[in-house]
């Protein structure tokens, strides 16, 4: 497989980075993707240091044996660790630059930031030096509605009502980060009680500082084929809840038969 296409790799403990997918194929629709969800595991915000580092080295190098040359870590907790991981011959970019950055650029208002994330995200502190007014909160349980495709019920209402009230106690907030790519998919709902706060999703400024690799992927497959690009769909957890919960969070219709099993 790895001969056969150039492929962008997408990375994600299970479907949030199919927000990115739908961001890159908006804008950029022939270039081929190899997506791999490893829901199959534990959840990458409730692992140790030591032992995601081991398992997201271990995926990327699989990424580039499967044929992606370029691979985004669109999962907030694996970037934890895999913001200091080289492989070689792969270029690795991570949804952590692009909330740094975004972090950065808005450091100078010095108002209060909220950001959400995964335990281990928001236990890292990595965002922290970004922002001088930032307060983090972990929202682990609404990444668990989300993977499984549940996204407007009455649990999952109330389990955002709680994260905001948390979020509230230590004053009002400017914006709100969403530093775990399943969250988009409820982005609504956080609006609709934050009526007055920007809800912000760096997958958003991910895809504009990867401008430049992106318009020059595209190129190269352009020149290769003029037939449509086939992605591929990689999962260590399960085909058919993927499929069902990707379509659910993501309105992206998967056909069961692209989803490969890995064990």
């Amino acid at each position: 497989m790895k001969n056969q296409k150039n492929y962008l790799g997408i990375l994600d403990w299970g479907i949030g980075g199919f927000g990115f997918f739908n961001a890159v194929k908006k804008k950029y629709p022939n270039i081929p993707i190899l997506y791999f969800s490893d829901s199959g595991f534990i959840p990458y915000g409730k692992v140790n240091k030591i032992e995601l580092h081991n398992r997201i080295k271990s995926i990327l190098l699989r990424m580039k044996d499967l044929g992606a040359k370029q691979i985004s870590v669109a999962c907030h907790s694996a970037s934890t660790v895999a913001k200091d991981i080289l492989i070689e011959e792969v270029t690795v970019n991570t949804i952590y630059n692009s909330t740094g950055n975004y972090l950065t650029k808005v450091k100078s208002t010095n108002k209060a930031i909220g950001l959400i994330g995964g335990i281990a995200t928001i236990k890292s502190k990595m965002y922290s030096k970004f922002h001088d007014n930032l307060v983090e909160k972990p929202a682990q349980s609404l990444s668990a509605f989300i993977e499984q495709g549940e996204i407007n019920s009455l649990a999952v209402h109330e389990a955002v009502i709680k994260v905001i009230q948390e979020l509230s106690i230590t004053g009002e907030i400017s914006s709100l980060v969403l530093a775990c790519t399943h969250y988009p998919a409820i982005s609504n709902i956080f609006q609709q009680y934050l009526s007055n706060v920007e809800i912000v999703d760096p997958v958003n400024f991910m895809l504009l500082e990867m401008k430049n690799l992106l318009k020059s992927l595209e190129k190269q497959e352009k020149s290769k084929s003029i037939l449509k690009p086939k992605d591929v769909i990689f999962t260590t957890g399960d085909p058919s809840k993927l499929k069902k919960a990707a379509y659910k969070a993501f309105n992206i219709n998967l056909d069961i038969n692209d989803i490969v099993k890995l064990y």
